[in-house]
């Protein structure tokens, strides 16, 4: 039964390592070494050929890996976080815009319209600051002149 067997099989021949990394250059390669040599001398020619060759394909698996990173870290991912960066500092300067103009609208609705009767009572609120947009130098009257009564009349 074992007579029909060949010495190695067809699947064994398959080589499944990618042609451009070290491992599937490598046994691609030695596959030249398989076959009839008429003698030694020829033997030590042929893996010394083989091994050269080896050699020389690493080197350039080896710059085509030093391109690929240097494509992907410098060409890709440079500009990516850059872009993003740029993206981000939008969106900041959209939420310092979304922010002052809630402080604008709010602003506008507690200051009573221009003309309308007295400014609106100074109060303290519960975290202690003045209501009615006043400040603090405003209600000790650091800024008044003397004769007036509020920041309107300034």
């Amino acid at each position: 039964m074992t007579k029909n067997v060949p010495a190695h099989l067809e699947s064994e021949e398959v080589v499944l390592a990618s042609p451009m990394s070290f491992t599937g250059s490598a046994r691609r390669i030695w596959k030249l070494t398989r076959g009839v040599h008429a003698n030694s001398l020829a033997d030590i020619a042929i893996y010394s050929g083989v091994i050269l060759l080896i050699a020389a394909v690493w080197v350039l698996v080896f710059f085509w890996y030093c391109l690929f990173v240097w494509y992907f870290l410098f060409v890709l991912v440079v500009p990516y976080r850059l872009i993003r960066r740029g993206q981000r500092k939008r969106h900041m300067e959209e939420l310092r815009h979304r922010e002052m103009l809630t402080t604008i609208h709010q602003i506008g609705r507690e200051l009573p319209p221009a003309g309308d009767g007295p400014p609106p009572a100074r109060t303290r609120d519960v975290t202690g600051n003045n209501a009615g947009n006043e400040s603090a130098r405003d209600e000790e009257g650091l800024d008044r002149p003397p004769g007036t009564t509020g920041p309107a009349d300034a």
